[in-house]
């Protein structure tokens, strides 16, 4: 389980697999919330974090950051951070507030700094 932010009586946990659950009066809900754009579980990679709006508590509106794969090059990964609208266990109007890429592929080595 990843980042968790309290609202009232529930638990809003992400998870990296891309799943955003709602824990309520101390039980996870059998369903999770809805409308959560796909993420690349890889690696380091999947649903990061989550964010309320200060303003949460009227507008019911989130943050949440994620890893997914860069649709030009399926072998480079991007980060993408959205805003959503949370009503019951749906994420509603979705927009992409932020998209991180590298722009080109990158070969990184590591070589032992000592032999026997």
């Amino acid at each position: 389980m990843g980042d968790s932010f309290f609202v009232n009586d529930e638990i809003l946990v992400t998870e990296k697999t891309g799943k955003l659950r709602v824990i309520k009066n101390g039980n996870l809900l059998e369903d999770s919330v809805s409308g959560v754009p796909d993420s690349l579980f890889k690696g380091q990679g999947g649903l990061e974090g989550i964010v309320l709006h200060p303003n949460f508590e009227n507008n019911k509106y989130l943050y949440l950051a994620f890893s997914e794969t860069d649709p030009g090059n399926s072998k480079l990964n991007t980060l993408r951070v959205i805003r959503g609208k949370l009503e019951r266990l749906s994420l509603t109007n979705v927009e992409t507030y932020l998209k991180l890429a590298l722009l080109e592929e990158r070969q990184i080595t590591m070589e032992p700094k000592w032999s026997s």
